[in-house]
C-alpha cells in the first residue's frame, strides 16, 4: 500500500487500522491488496458493495449452478474468515444483475458464505406510512 505508506510520510505519522471501500470494478484492485499478507494485516473493515465478481471455469455461466474460478475470491475468503473470528470486520452488499459472460454478484454473494458455512437469511423490513 504504496499510497499509505506516502500519505503516512507526508503526515508525519504511522495511521491506525486502514479501511477500505470498493465498488463494481474496484472490488479487483481491494482483492489484490488483500493479496499481500503484509497489506492485508493493516486492513481492518472491508467494505465491497456490488462488485465481487469472478470469472467461470468455462468461460460461461452453467445451466444450473456455474462452476465459478474461484482463484480471485480466496483473499476475501481469507479476510471473512477472519472477520468470523471478530478480528476484522465486512460488508458484501450485491444487486441481482447477470452480466453473462462473467459471474454476477449474486452468484458470488451466494457462493461465499457457502466457502464459509454461513447461512444467509433474508431480511424484509417495511418502511413506516408517513
Amino acid at each position: 500500500m504504496k499510497l499509505l505508506e506516502e500519505a503516512e510520510k507526508a503526515a508525519g505519522k504511522r495511521f491506525g487500522g486502514v479501511t477500505l471501500c470498493a465498488w463494481s470494478a474496484g472490488c479487483g484492485s481491494l482483492r489484490a491488496i488483500l493479496k499481500h499478507q503484509e497489506d492485508s494485516e493493516r486492513v481492518r473493515r472491508v467494505i465491497l458493495i456490488d462488485g465481487v465478481h469472478a470469472s467461470y471455469h468455462s468461460g460461461r455461466p452453467g445451466p444450473l449452478e456455474s462452476d465459478l474460478d474461484s482463484t480471485s475470491l480466496d483473499p476475501l475468503v481469507a479476510f471473512a474468515r477472519r472477520a468470523i473470528r471478530g478480528e476484522k470486520r465486512m460488508l458484501v452488499t450485491h444487486s441481482e444483475i447477470f452480466p453473462g459472460t462473467y459471474a454476477s454478484t449474486t452468484e458470488t454473494a451466494d457462493w461465499l458464505p457457502r466457502q464459509l458455512r454461513l447461512e444467509r437469511k433474508a431480511v424484509l423490513k417495511w418502511a413506516r406510512n408517513s
